[in-house]
């Protein structure tokens, strides 16, 4: 990129410094940290840290490395191709040897071909040579290991043996224009550029063993000497290099730098300086924005460096911008600092203990890796040695009573060497709980915390499951089926028991019944027989049951069946080339569509669109999927996608195969995203190329483009689970009636309308104490009620009543930190000193979903707030405005959507307009779902 540019694992190595709650007077102040250490490999330590504050979440991974520890050796990264391709660092890593940890590196010239911007040195041989004319930073270290960062000064030159002296600009790095002189050797790749319109009269002179043996002007590419190098050069240095340079003269290349080459075991270019002698210092590059960073950081005593990633543009995590990271590679440990390549490139892996492989530790901002220039490795040298320790992990944290629940250990030297540990050898036994074992799987009989020994060669472990009682629900995935016949489909099952704490079921512990006999199953894996119809999967676990829709069958509406010529011809990027055209080729001898294109000019992401105008078909009705006929003169990388606009606006990309595997026609599928807005209009079905190594043509033939309907609409209702909660009853005796309702925003025009409000009124002046709104109340409305109420709107607020505690809260902008991050520290303060034990909150949106929280990790930490209150024996009700009203328990608390008043009810007005009454009686509290009018 260019320069703008749960599991918990038991045992001795893995501790948690630090997990808090901190609130202090100033409400900016950081709200939660974690922290956590483990040792890697004998001098190589990782460092976690996860920081909520206002602005976001802080998530960083370090890697402390002791330079002085013999059996660590730190490496360059670099692509197979040269260091004129880039590669992912997991592709880097795995031509490698016990690599504990690591780290993207340079900054790169956005070329083509690429090259790193900076220096890399290995064991005095340069690489590549520093930066051209950009006052950037290096990190290296000496021979004596001692690592620095800091601005280079060099010089480059290449002599004559008849005393001819011409200025190098770079090694194995190309100049934006290749009108300086620069030298490439099999460090660069296996050819010379040669050629090209951008450098048609490109000189090369190609030099074995130091001695020229052919000077070239304008010529194809030709293989790089393994013993030799290329110097080469267009315009002005290219006509010296003709002038100066000539067949039989012996070169020398000298490369004057401070320090010298040759004091160097290691170098590798990077950005700015971020510290210098423990201070800030100015920053010789732009670092403004939060973004994802990596950054090297050096220990005062120079024998310590520190490989830091910081995550970002992620819907949780933030970034950093250039101070903010300085600021913290300081908080780090760092007296020396140099910032690396960040944003999409900014990537680490770690080998933990135990573990053969190293894996992705961060979280990059594109979603996957992307392809960098070069890396830092760090390897372990250490030879394998007596086992030290052992680690244990259970598949889930929750398991039922009477399920299996597997336990997988891994092992390490004294070295921290991986050690293959012998299944049979392992042995497990309870030190609280009750339970069997059957090989590696713990199968409870009892109920409550269970503590399973683990031990291997005299060396112990603990792993903690919670067993839970017996499921109040199933939650089945899918829970609806729509197969054709023949098809497959696998289910997931998840038991959720009274409290709503939820475990995984094997599917083979399920009791399947298929009421129809449209289809077969086994071990959670229906097959659709060879009939047509619509039935139900009913599912049976102890006293839990769920029926699941199924249709086997479906039909087929043509949206176009090619026959004329209804496509138009686009494509991406400027360069890519192609046409469409009508043909006598269809499968059953009909007309049909053939897309050609040309994907051999560009390394990026390539597509040939045929393109429906105004906007596209639109598709009527509710389809399942979309099919097209796809014929293939040869198998090939490339993808076949559609693309769709929901009934909001919103694109969505359908693949329907990615990559050729077959030739002739082919019938594909693409399933439509679930819970879309309909109707859908598509627009646009095409060929992309995502590979940039893949430069080919093509050409591909459609036919018969057509959407798949379910063959029925049953299939569409699938029963409101009962609500199994030991609250949701009749109270015994009459105390604080509390009501809950949506809100009314009702213009009260119709008689419907007038009556609803009439009668949510009655009820609340005549029935409750308190009243609670998730959603806007009319003034009028408000005039009307003589009781207390809440309405959740701007702010946050309490009311401290005598056996509850209310706490409204505002997360209209999706999340509480972005409506105001002063609510945090204040739910905390309202939970931790209130005595009561019967919570409400209310919000006026949801926790989850499209209008919940946009920070996945603020409404999990907004739970596990929840649940750890609720685990003290609290009842805690998060009501909040949704599309539905229902009840759902997760992990010991009640979130409950209020639902809408809509002014055309769906169903019957009984059953439509309803609202929550919550009987508080002392510590004991009942809850109902009642009909307005009833």
């Amino acid at each position: 990129m260019s320069l703008q540019k749960k599991r918990i694992w038991t045992g001795i190595f893995s501790i948690i410094l630090l997990l808090s709650l901190t609130v202090g007077a100033n409400a900016n102040s950081d709200f939660y940290e974690k922290i956590t250490t483990e040792r890697l490999s004998s001098g190589v330590t990782q460092k976690h840290i996860q920081r909520f504050t206002k602005d976001g979440w802080l998530n960083v991974n370090a890697l402390y490395v002791d330079l002085n520890d013999e059996t660590i050796e730190l490496d360059l990264l670099q692509s197979s191709g040269g260091v004129s391709t880039k590669e992912t660092l997991t592709s880097m890593v795995k031509r490698k040897e016990n690599v504990v940890g690591a780290m993207n590196g340079d900054f790169f010239y956005m070329t083509n071909p690429d090259s790193p911007m900076g220096i890399m040195l290995k064991d005095g041989k340069m690489i590549s040579s520093p930066v051209i004319a950009n006052e950037l930073a290096t990190f290296y270290i000496n021979r004596y290991n001692n690592a620095f960062a800091d601005y280079l000064d060099y010089y480059l030159k290449l002599k004559t043996d008849k005393g001819k002296e011409l200025k190098v600009a770079a090694i194995n790095k190309i100049t934006s224009k290749y009108q300086y002189i620069t030298v490439i050797d099999k460090n660069w790749g296996p050819q010379s550029l040669g050629v090209a319109e951008d450098r048609q009269d490109l000189v090369e002179v190609l030099v074995v063993d130091n001695k020229v043996v052919e000077v070239r002007k304008s010529q194809p590419s030709v293989n790089i000497p393994a013993n030799g190098y290329i110097v080469m050069a267009t315009g002005f240095w290219g006509a010296e290099l003709m002038r100066n340079i000539n067949v039989g003269d012996v070169l020398t290349i000298e490369t004057l730098m401070i320090p010298g080459v040759d004091s160097m075991k290691l170098a590798l270019g990077g950005g700015t300086l971020l510290v210098k002698n423990g201070q800030v210092v100015p920053f010789t590059q732009s670092v403004t924005g939060n973004h994802p960073r990596s950054a090297v950081g050096i220990t005062k005593n120079r024998s310590q460096i520190i490989l830091v990633t910081v995550d970002g543009r992620h819907s949780s995590y933030v970034g950093v911008n250039g101070d903010s990271l300085a600021k913290l590679m300081i908080e780090l440990g760092s007296h020396e600092a140099v910032i690396m390549d960040g944003g999409g490139s900014s990537t680490m892996l770690t080998r933990r203990p135990g573990s053969f492989v190293p894996q992705l530790t961060n979280t990059p901002s594109d979603g996957s890796e992307r392809r960098i220039i070069n890396g830092l490795a760090i390897i372990s040298n250490a030879i394998a040695a007596p086992i030290q320790g052992i680690k244990a992990e259970a598949s889930n944290q929750n398991v039922f009573k009477d399920t299996a629940v597997e336990v997988s250990v891994v092992g390490f030297d004294t070295n921290y060497n991986p050690i293959k540990v012998d299944t049979s050898k392992i042995k497990y036994s309870l030190k609280s709980g009750g339970g069997n074992f059957t090989g590696n799987k713990f199968i409870p009989n009892k109920s409550g915390k269970a503590v399973i020994a683990v031990e291997y060669l005299g060396k112990t472990t603990e792993v903690e499951v919670k067993v839970l009682e017996e499921p109040a629900n199933l939650e089945i995935t899918p829970n609806s089926l729509t197969l054709s016949q023949g098809k497959t489909a696998s289910f997931k099952v998840t038991g959720v028991d009274a409290l709503g704490y939820r475990a995984p079921i094997n599917p083979q512990q399920i009791t399947w019944k298929d009421l129809e006999g449209l289809g077969t199953i086994k071990d959670g894996v229906y097959t659709a027989g060879n009939s047509n119809g619509e039935g139900t999967l009913v599912a049976e676990f102890k006293n839990s049951k769920l029926n699941i829709p199924v249709a086997v069958g479906n039909q087929q509406v043509i949206l176009d069946n090619f026959n004329e010529m209804k496509v138009r011809f686009n494509s991406y990027p400027q360069g890519v080339t192609g046409s469409i055209s009508l043909v006598d080729e269809g499968r059953q001898n009909t007309d049909a569509v053939a897309l050609e294109y040309d994907f051999t000019t560009t390394e990026a992401t390539r597509g040939a669109y045929m393109d429906y105008p105004n906007g596209g078909i639109t598709i009527s009705g509710k389809p399942l999927k979309l099919g097209v006929w796809v014929s293939a003169d040869q198998q090939s990388t490339q993808w076949i996608r559609g693309r769709i606009y929901d009934g909001n606006g919103t694109v969505h990309t359908l693949d329907f195969k990615r990559g050729v595997d077959w030739t002739g026609w082919k019938y594909l599928e693409a399933a439509l995203p679930a819970n879309i807005a309909y109707p859908v209009k598509l627009d646009r079905v095409y060929v992309v190329e995502p590979n940039p190594e893949e430069k080919v043509k093509g050409r591909i033939v459609f036919d018969d483009l057509q959407a798949v309907y379910p063959i029925g609409s049953t299939i569409q209702t699938v029963s409101k689970p009962v609500i199994k909660d030991p609250l949701y009853k009749e109270a015994a005796t009459k105390g604080n009636i509390i009501t809950a309702h949506s809100g009314i925003a009702l213009n009260q025009n119709t008689l419907m309308e007038r009556y609803l409000v009439n009668n949510i009124v009655n009820k609340i002046n005549h029935a409750s104490n308190t009243a609670l709104f998730t959603g806007n109340v009319e003034e009028g409305v408000k005039a009307k009620l003589k009781k207390p109420m809440v309405i959740a709107s701007s702010g946050h607020s309490h009311q401290d009543n005598v056996d509850h505690l209310i706490i409204k809260l505002d997360n209209r902008q999706k999340g509480l930190r972005q409506t105001n991050f002063s609510q945090w520290p204040y739910l905390k303060s309202q939970l931790e000193n209130t005595k009561k034990n019967n919570i409400f909150i209310v919000l006026p949106n949801p926790i989850w979903g499209t209008n919940g929280f946009s920070d996945g990790l603020e409404a999990k930490l907004f739970e596990e707030m929840l649940t750890k209150e609720a685990e003290k024996g609290k009842n805690i009700f998060v009501l909040y405005g949704g599309e539905a009203l229902k009840v759902d328990l997760k992990n010991g608390v009640r979130y409950i959507s209020t639902g809408t008043n809509p002014k055309i009810p769906p169903k019957s007005p009984h059953d439509t307009y309803q609202y929550l009454e919550f009987n508080v009686s002392g510590n004991t509290l009942t809850y109902q779902i009642k009909s307005i009018f009833k």
